[in-house]
């Protein structure tokens, strides 16, 4: 006999178990979902700082200490060591004028310090060579320089693509092979600075982009078109012009500059120094008596700076060295500017509650929580609620809104205010690229 309401009540219960099953499988998907978003949190936080710790890095710190005996000439060699990686992180964050109020006795050290390794050793029986890799701790040295009442800056350049040119009576000296001017830009690369100097590479295509760069009325759209298909949104281009030297000594300034060695008459001598006799040349090698000129072309997103500089030669200077010297002036002054643009303002803390849209993928939430933790300016990122759609967020950072902007601008991100309020994301064309 059927019993209507038994089957009814029956497909009732089935009904309901289906309902409960794709209920409990949804919710289960989001909370996979979420752990995920929150495992993803912790290890790119962890990833994230330890990046930005490089900065308090400092690799290849050369020693060579000699003493009574290789065990006591290498404890003398790390106390050196340690001393001068301290000394030289002072000059990558502190301004200039500062750096005088502070310290680097023992005590010191032994505060900030975090680690330090050996990377390469040659150990006789009173002599100790080596090259160190020291690491400091960035809240250590934060307190200790703020105690010190001294500023600094964290924020790190993602770098100045250099263009060097040669110019002589308005023409430019082919520099598709190396020589002295690119050199000594490559010198002051220095991949840890707040601002790294990274020449661009000498290639006949990359010569044929910029060679009428020497002209410094070249339109600035496409000098930063040039820079950003290389991948950067700073762009120096450094033009030393030595048409005022006279005609009798250019060709040896250029068999110099290029590193060149003109051959007797009935020589095999292929023309390309060997390196036996590299280092007595370069000893040997003065740039002629006269007067040279540096014409720099700075440009960044927001400006675009010229700038002109003379420099009087008595033709008793190494050409390295002189070299050498005018970029160490041109890149100390523009690090210097770029930390006093860069300062952190300790007195301005602000807060501010921010939106972050989620992907599927969680490829736009991880990048832009990488990119975050990742700036000097940030002190605290405190998350309020999660969502497969949003992560809303409490920001606690240094200075004020269009600090902040600026910052986020040099991480590829943009900041807005909608309807709902403030929002971080990536630019359009990184978003497009994905």
């Amino acid at each position: 006999m059927n019993i209507p309401y038994i089957e009814a009540y029956t497909m009732k219960v089935r009904s309901i178990q289906k309902y409960i099953k794709r209920a409990w499988s949804f919710t289960l998907l989001n909370v996979v979902y979420l752990v995920s978003i929150s495992l993803l949190i912790i290890l790119i936080g962890n990833y994230a700082l330890y990046a930005k710790e490089y900065v308090y890095t400092v690799t290849d710190v050369e020693v060579d200490v000699t003493g009574k005996s290789s065990a006591k000439a290498r404890e003398m060699a790390f106390i050196a060591g340690q001393k001068t990686a301290l000394e030289t992180l002072y000059e990558r964050l502190v301004l200039q004028e500062d750096i005088s109020k502070l310290s680097s006795d023992r005590l010191i050290i032994e505060e900030l310090i975090s680690s330090f390794e050996v990377l390469e050793e040659k150990v006789s029986p009173t002599r100790y060579r080596a090259k160190l890799k020291v690491s400091f701790d960035p809240g250590s040295i934060r307190n200790y320089l703020r105690r010190q009442l001294v500023r600094f800056a964290e924020t790190q350049s993602e770098g100045v693509l250099v263009i060097p040119i040669f110019l002589n009576n308005g023409f430019i000296v082919p520099w598709v092979q190396d020589n002295r001017w690119n050199h000594a830009w490559s010198d002051k690369q220095d991949r840890a600075s707040l601002l790294p100097f990274v020449p661009i590479k000498d290639n006949l295509e990359n010569m044929h982009q910029v060679e009428d760069f020497y002209n410094l009325n070249t339109p600035v759209e496409k000098i930063r078109e040039t820079s950003q298909r290389h991948g950067f949104k700073i762009t120096l281009i450094a033009i030393m012009d030595y048409s005022n030297i006279s005609a009798d000594n250019l060709d040896n300034l250029i068999a110099d500059v290029f590193e060149l060695d003109y051959p007797e008459e009935g020589s095999t001598n292929s023309g390309i120094i060997d390196s036996q006799n590299k280092t007595e040349k370069d000893q040997a090698a003065f740039f002629p008596e006269g007067e040279i000129s540096v014409k720099l072309r700075y440009i960044d997103v927001n400006s675009d700076t010229i700038s002109h500089l003379k420099f009087k030669t008595s033709g008793k200077q190494n050409t390295k060295t002189l070299f050498s010297s005018i970029v160490g002036n041109v890149v100390g002054t523009l690090r210097e500017k770029w930390k006093v643009s860069n300062l952190l303002r300790f007195d301005q803390e602000n807060e501010l509650y921010v939106s972050v849209s989620v992907n599927k993928k969680l490829r736009n939430w991880v990048h832009i929580q990488q990119e975050l933790l990742n700036m000097p300016i940030i002190t605290r990122i405190k998350i309020l609620e999660l969502s497969n759609l949003s992560v809303i967020l409490k920001l606690g950072f240094l200075g004020g809104i269009d600090k902040l902007e600026e910052s986020l601008m040099e991480k590829n991100l943009e900041l807005n205010i909608d309807e709902f309020g403030w929002n971080i994301s990536q630019n359009i064309e990184l978003r497009e690229s994905q």
